[in-house]
């Protein structure tokens, strides 16, 4: 991972709006903060690839709003967007577990997907909504590494947590930028 920005905080006006818009499928909210978010990126990459979502939990919520996001992004930045990554092996629902047990990721829990081959030897902007502990998005990169992306930049809506990209420290700033909703 080369890089990571966060276009706000996750605090409450910010988290309220970013349940809100993955929970009620507000598709317009998405794509308003995927087009902000694209503005923080430093280097416009070859394509974008979103954290992929739970079939099932987009299916709820009539959207998948990582996929969403990253469309906004990546047309923001004037990429295509590619679904290079899928979900693997059955995890919990990570929202609902308590940070500490949010750091365990199984092996497998996401594969590349055919279009990763798209992506090969390219640079590639991974976008999800929210980062708390890092593993997500770390899991992620290892897998588009191992399919021969050449770079794997990270930008999220928001940032929470204890670790790097959580916390308040000169690391998190200087890795973060200060831009805020």
């Amino acid at each position: 991972m080369r890089s990571t920005v966060a276009l706000s905080v996750w605090t409450g006006p910010v988290a309220r709006t970013v349940l809100h818009a993955k929970l009620a499928g507000r598709r317009e909210v998405l794509v308003a903060l995927g087009a902000r978010l694209a503005r923080l990126v430093p280097t416009a990459p070859d394509a974008v690839v979103p954290v992929p979502t739970v079939p099932r939990r987009a299916r709820e919520r009539g959207l998948d709003h990582t996929a969403v996001l990253a469309r906004a992004v990546a047309r923001e930045l004037g990429v295509p967007m590619v679904r290079a990554l899928r979900t693997g092996a059955r995890t919990a629902d990570r929202g609902s577990l308590p940070h500490g047990q949010r750091r365990a990721l199984p092996d497998g829990a996401f594969v590349a997907a055919v279009a990763a081959r798209d992506v090969a030897d390219r640079s590639v902007l991974l976008v999800d909504d929210v980062v708390t502990t890092g593993a997500t998005v770390a899991a992620a990169t290892r897998v588009l590494c191992a399919a021969g992306t050449e770079v794997c930049d990270v930008a999220v809506l928001a940032r929470a947590g204890t670790h790097l990209l959580g916390a308040d420290g000169p690391r998190a700033r200087a890795a973060l930028g200060r831009a805020e909703i």
